[in-house]
């Protein structure tokens, strides 16, 4: 009697025990499935696309990948950052710096968003000088060799008159890069915005 009543306990727990089994097989394919909101597809589009500059299609690929959270935060955050070049380029500063502050709130110690957002702060329809400088001044701070952070700044300054600090930093900019034409022209504009025309010619 008791063999049977063991072999009917052991009948009763056989589909308990597969279910069981069955339940951490779910679990795991769930935990290792692909990504569904992009996938291997939508990732490698998005390496051939989030840089062109048709800012439509980069807009697409972008905010398919910032909209799959299973995708590491780095990723994510460049991708942020890419659609956010892409809101500049198309006349957009308020949804550029969503985008950048959302980079910057998944990668908080990159540099280059922080710059990014600045040029973005210092757009000219509607330009937060404050916040520009201080996005500036961040992107600098790890790494004062960063010419395209001087460059920037100083366009920054530029574009709030201040031409004697944009000239510092344009300057700077250029020992760090010398063939930067656009820093040249800009710095030159400075100069030429001084009265120092033989200088502004120079550059």
């Amino acid at each position: 009697m008791a063999f049977e009543m063991r072999q009917g306990c052991q009948f009763l727990l056989a589909p308990l025990v597969v279910a069981v089994a069955l339940v951490g097989v779910a679990v795991a394919m769930v935990t290792t499935r692909p990504s569904p909101a992009v996938g291997q597809a939508g990732v490698l589009e998005y390496e051939v696309y989030h840089q062109t500059k048709d800012w439509d299609k980069r807009l697409f690929v972008c905010s398919r990948v910032i909209g799959d959270t299973i995708l590491p935060p780095d990723i994510r955050a460049k991708a942020y950052s890419s659609r956010g070049d892409a809101y500049l380029m198309k006349k957009e500063p308020d949804r550029a710096i969503g985008d950048y502050t959302e980079a910057i709130r998944l990668t908080p110690k990159n540099a280059e968003f922080y710059r990014a957002r600045g040029t973005a702060y210092a757009y000219p329809t509607k330009p937060d000088y404050d916040r520009a400088n201080a996005d500036s001044a961040e992107a600098i701070r790890p790494d004062p060799n960063r010419a395209d952070a001087h460059q920037s700044r100083g366009i920054m300054y530029f574009n709030k008159r201040d031409y004697d600090r944009a000239i510092v930093d344009l300057s700077e900019a250029l020992r760090l890069d010398p063939k930067n034409e656009w820093s040249y022209r800009i710095r030159g504009d400075a100069y030429e915005a001084k009265g120092d025309y033989e200088r502004a010619t120079a550059d």
